[in-house]
């Protein structure tokens, strides 16, 4: 990792009585109390213990926020959405373009090149806020 998240706190796992910095699962550490929510540091490295090598690799040896696994989701299915939005403007666009005259082809076009950039906007919109809403609760812990 190239930056190290400190996580400055007490718990049951920390036996210092003041509060100190911790380090999250997979980053640098140097002693197992350096290493937040129960990890321990093995090779320089904040990892969750399992205890035994038949699990290892298998379970507890990652941690995924289920935050980033929304973000995930979120990101996803707004980028289908501007996909969307872009052939409908195409589409909009190609109709009004061979309208050849026709005053409802035209209209047609015009109203579907409206409604896709209300669209494109409402994405935007909601891609931004989510953004906040979730980088807001990953501050906040």
């Amino acid at each position: 990792h190239t930056s190290v998240l400190l996580r400055c706190t007490t718990n049951q796992f920390n036996t210092c009585s003041s509060n100190v910095c911790l380090v999250s699962v997979g980053d640098t550490c140097s002693y197992d109390y350096n290493c937040e929510g129960g990890a321990v540091c093995r090779s320089n490295i904040c990892v969750l213990d399992i205890g035994g090598d038949e699990f290892a690799g298998v379970v507890g040896t990652t941690t995924t926020d289920i935050r980033d696994a929304v973000r995930r989701f979120i990101n996803v299915a707004l980028g289908f959405l501007g996909v969307l939005v872009v052939l409908m403007i195409i589409y909009g666009g190609v109709l009004w373009l061979t309208a050849m005259g026709s005053d409802d082809k035209i209209q047609k076009g015009k109203h579907i090149l409206l409604w896709a950039a209300i669209g494109a906007i409402i994405i935007s919109i909601a891609w931004t806020i989510s953004s906040y809403i979730l980088s807001v609760g990953q501050q906040l812990g």
